[in-house]
């Protein structure tokens, strides 16, 4: 069964965030994802999932740009656990996490990654939560992204080893 997902953040962009659902559903899809969740109102947007019949799909981590994956352990494991509980509040399975910038041309981001989902692996398994690496295009739209290969994203998963850290 195929499951399309509109992201929310794309279509009905003069419309209240909310009534975005209510527009998705009216259009068919019973499945939706969004941006950023620090900025919205997840209990409306609960309820608002609920009277229409929708379920979120995904949603990025908590504030995805200041808490990148390749970022100071710390901070990004705890952005991590109020990621966790804002997606749990939505009913809402997979988290979607970011990679700043390149910062240098050696591996190292992508150690400290690694290194990071290591970390985080036993909060995504006991939240029965999924996090994906978003690997995004930077020849075209996303200019100086580190994460824009499937290949490296595949060998960070492959590294981590646990099932709820995937593409």
């Amino acid at each position: 069964m195929t499951r399309l997902s509109l992201c929310l953040e794309t279509v009905f962009p003069d419309k209240p965030f909310a009534e975005r659902i209510r527009l998705a559903a009216d259009a068919g899809y019973k499945y939706v994802e969004f941006w950023d969740p620090s900025d919205k109102d997840l209990k409306q947007l609960a309820a608002v999932a609920a009277d229409c019949n929708v379920q979120f799909t995904a949603c990025t981590l908590n504030e995805p740009r200041n808490y990148q994956l390749d970022r100071s352990a710390g901070p990004v494991l705890e952005n991590i656990r109020r990621s966790i509980d804002m997606a749990r509040s939505i009913g809402c399975p997979t988290l979607i996490g970011l990679s700043s910038d390149v910062i240098s041309r050696s591996d190292t981001q992508k150690y400290i990654i690694i290194e990071n989902l290591k970390r985080a692996a036993d909060l995504l398994v006991q939240a029965d939560l999924t996090l994906v690496l978003e690997a995004l295009n930077s020849y075209v739209d996303h200019k100086g992204y580190y994460l824009d290969s499937a290949a490296t994203a595949f060998e960070i998963a492959k590294c981590v080893n646990c099932p709820n850290i995937k593409i």
